[in-house]
């Protein structure tokens, strides 16, 4: 990996970061630096002639390591790059810590409509492959079996 090469002394001999606030700074002209792509919503700040992550960055930063394997942003912007808001995460930690899906049609995640049986199911993905909850009259009663195994698979990272 081509940031196995950055040290952190080339780091913090071009730019500071404020775990409080999450800013980074220019220490040449002592102004904020970094921007949010639109694209994506991350913040990105160039380092030499590298593109980095700010909270990759912000993660190296303040343990001299690179996030193994990922970063997450707790409350999932990903823009907000305070420390207190990072956690290193697998890549399915990551995937449980998302919003609800703009195509739910119930609004509540895990939980959908089960024409066949006139009641709302429940479903949770465990690596790659959806497992049923079990059936509800309510979409609470199965937004709560969702909750309950989410918090027990997840734990930190379920998303609820």
């Amino acid at each position: 990996m081509i940031l196995d090469t950055l040290t952190l002394e080339a780091v913090k001999a071009v730019v500071s970061y404020d775990p409080i606030s999450g800013v980074w700074t220019r220490l040449k002209t002592g102004k904020p630096t970094g921007a949010v792509d639109s694209a994506d919503g991350y913040v990105y700040l160039y380092i030499g002639n590298r593109k980095i992550r700010g909270h990759r960055l912000a993660w190296f930063y303040m343990t001299g390591e690179w996030p193994d394997p990922e970063a997450d942003h707790k409350d999932r912007d990903r823009s907000n790059n305070r420390w207190g808001n990072l956690r290193q995460a697998t890549r399915a930690q990551q995937r449980m810590n998302v919003p609800l899906q703009s195509n739910n049609k119930v609004g509540l995640k895990g939980v959908s409509f089960c024409r066949a049986t006139g009641r709302y199911r429940a479903d949770i993905r465990l690596n790659g492959k959806r497992r049923n909850l079990g059936r509800a009259d309510t979409p609470e009663e199965a937004y709560a079996l969702y909750v309950g195994a989410s918090r027990d698979l997840f734990g930190e990272f379920s998303g609820v």
